[in-house]
């Protein structure tokens, strides 16, 4: 396998910000509770206004349902079955899940994830008691943060959440015990992570199933004990609660949102969508020409509309409507759309101050890609599988005098690009052309930039200049002349003239016999026979620097496991007479 290090320099990249939005959508599946059988997985796909078009971008296996999903910047969070999943957005590769039983609905405040719970024991039909109905992780590595046990927390499950300055909200309908329901909302100061009270939604307002922010309002569309339904709404200024009735019919699963300065909601199995007034509770009249049952409805920044419909078992449909609630168009989606979600589109997710970067490549056989700030701060990482495909990820537009590196390990072939200030993608580096921008280069690795030559340098240790702060070889290393040191000193006149002799590799004449062994070595080296006691012995690398002096007897052994690979000069002394060998450590 190849392995390639590509570091380069970002000079000043920008992109435009976007007005449109991108719908993710995700599709519920079909799962067969009576024969315990997935028929249609959960799914993930993605509607590009610009060229209304939908498509299909990730397929969850295995589980049997999904019941939330969220966007923060650019990654997706989702809630299915028993499972939390993370995408990167752009190319909704998987960087992470855990096993959460029982999540509900997700929220991200400041850097904790809020994960509400509550289950049904699929064999009695009966609720899953949890010591635990909120937990809380960190959003970036899925590590445990805290959770709120049922004596300093909610007592019974959990369903939505919404965040406000420094506070989180979270729904607690106990929606899994049948007929009895809760109606409650209770608060957690986010700085300290805290359970600080509840507000009581009343005798009719049991069972929350939605829950949105308007200003200062928080409203919740009730099911009651889904035969019925309301409206309640908290004032947040003077902590007052008001709940209405709505119908004699639950509102569904999450058939509701804010739309405009309406609360826009639906009856269960109803093909009208009522517009109701939250500032003076009651319902003043309806949309007109939304004809059909929907199972979602959501509001973009654009002021279109989108609704889902669907069987729960054999299709899915979406309907985007203007705002004179004419269909502009229509697709078709994944088995029970139930959940939408925006990010920003052509950027990917990138904010005002991030360019999109984007990899397209063709690997053989199992490959990685990373980049990073070097040499700490890893902005983005992905494995990629055998053959085709195309990954992007926001960086940071201010990287001028960083040093980025890209670590490509595998058999690729690549290009990268990023999306410029008129939007276009421009081809920027590829595997053929690297070398030709390349600042350092040594074997199969590149570096760019001015940064990186602050960790470039001489990293050979028998180097004259060698440099213990770098980290990568600039071709910068200088050496002594041979027998002599750094500083042009002579580390062999032997005879006392004067002049720098060659060592002479020959035992002296006058030098009784002695042995080494073994050799070549890796650690521990014998010297044996019959020379004085005491005498001294001095090895000397290949420039001649003493590296180990010590005084021996005839038998002694010598451990050289600190030496570094290569030959050694072996020079004994004992009095007047001296002998020269070598030794090869490996």
């Amino acid at each position: 396998m190849k392995k390639t290090l590509l570091t380069f320099f970002i000079s000043t990249l920008f992109i435009t910000s976007q007005t449109s939005d991108n719908l993710i959508i995700l599709n519920e599946g079909y799962y067969d509770f009576t024969n315990q059988e997935i028929i249609e997985p959960v799914s993930i796909g993605v509607y590009f206004p610009s060229t209304e078009i939908y498509e299909e971008v990730v397929v969850i296996d295995g589980v049997r349902f999904a019941s939330d999903m969220i966007v923060d910047g650019d990654i997706l969070y989702v809630a299915a079955d028993n499972k939390i999943l993370k995408y990167q957005i752009g190319s909704f590769e998987l960087i992470n899940e855990i096993e959460v039983q029982g999540a509900r609905n997700l929220l991200i405040h400041n850097n904790n994830l809020f994960i509400s719970r509550g289950d049904y024991d699929y064999d009695t039909w009966s609720p899953v008691v949890f010591d635990s109905y909120l937990l809380v992780y960190n959003k970036d590595d899925f590590s445990f943060v805290t959770q709120f046990d049922t004596e300093n927390g909610p007592a019974w499950s959990t369903q939505n959440l919404v965040s406000k300055d420094d506070q989180v909200f979270v729904a607690i309908n106990n929606g899994f015990e049948w007929n009895n329901e809760k109606g409650l909302v209770g608060v957690i100061d986010a700085n300290n992570l805290t359970y600080t009270n509840e507000f009581d939604l009343g005798e009719n307002g049991t069972n929350p199933d939605n829950m949105v922010l308007k200003g200062d309002y928080l409203l919740t569309v009730n099911n009651k004990n889904w035969s019925g339904s309301s409206v309640s709404r908290i004032n947040l200024i003077n902590n007052e609660v008001v709940t209405e009735d709505l119908a004699d019919l639950s509102t569904g699963c999450g058939t509701s949102a804010l739309r405009g300065d309406f609360l826009n909601y639906q009856v269960s199995q109803g093909s009208t969508v009522h517009k109701y007034d939250y500032v003076n509770m009651e319902t003043v009249g309806v949309e007109e020409g939304m004809n059909l049952n929907f199972y979602e409805i959501i509001e973009s920044s654009d002021n279109l509309f989108y609704a889902s419909s669907t069987d729960f078992f054999s299709y899915g449909e979406v309907y985007v409507f203007d705002e004179n609630n004419q269909v502009v168009n229509s697709f078709s989606t994944g088995i029970s759309p139930g959940t939408f979600a925006f990010y920003s589109s052509e950027d990917g997710g990138c904010s005002d101050n991030e360019t999109l970067m984007t990899l397209n490549y063709t690997s053989l056989g199992k490959s990685t890609f990373s980049v990073s700030v070097y040499p700490v701060e890893e902005l983005y990482s992905a494995t990629l599988s055998d053959g085709s495909g195309e990954i992007s990820s926001c960086f940071p537009t201010e990287l001028e005098n960083e040093c980025i590196s890209v670590e490509i390990d595998g058999n690729l072939t690549w290009s990268l690009s990023w999306i410029g200030t008129v939007g276009n993608s421009n081809e920027w580096l590829t595997s053929e052309s690297i070398s030709d921008f390349a600042t350092y280069s040594s074997g199969s690795s590149y570096y760019f930039g001015e940064l990186c030559g602050f960790f470039a340098g001489c990293i050979d240790e028998l180097a004259c200049n060698y440099n213990d702060a770098s980290v990568f070889d600039d071709g910068s290393c200088v050496y002594a002349e041979e027998y002599y040191d750094c500083d042009g000193n002579c580390i062999n006149d032997e005879d006392g003239d004067g002049i720098c002799d060659e060592f002479e590799l020959s035992v002296n004449e006058d030098f009784s016999y002695y042995n080494i062994y073994p050799n070549p070595s890796s650690s521990l080296v014998y010297i044996s026979g019959n020379f004085e006691i005491d005498s001294e012995i001095y090895v000397f690398n290949s420039i001649g620097e003493i590296v180990f002096n010590k005084f021996i007897k005839n038998h002694s052994v010598i451990d050289f496991s600190d030496l570094s690979k290569g030959m050694y000069y072996i020079k004994l002394i004992s009095y007047d007479k001296y002998s020269l060998s070598t030794i090869l450590i490996n």
